[in-house]
């Protein structure tokens, strides 16, 4: 998934539990309750999804935004 504006929801990105070896770039994920969500905060070494360059302010886990 890559180069999309996601605003205004609760989740503006989330991958359950089961969703693996995803890669979210580049995208704009912000003003949602939690921008990004892995699983409700599953570690990214458990799915092995990945989540690079994406602007956002709140992830869980913390850490998969450049900013916000």
């Amino acid at each position: 998934m890559d180069m999309n504006n996601i605003h205004g929801s609760q989740n503006g990105v989330f991958l359950d539990g089961q969703s693996s070896d995803n890669t979210i770039n580049a995208n704009n994920v912000l003003q949602n309750a939690v921008d990004i969500n892995n699983a409700n905060g599953l570690p990214l070494n458990i799915n092995s999804n990945q989540y690079t360059e994406n602007n956002c302010g709140i992830s869980n886990p913390s850490g998969l935004c450049i900013g916000g």
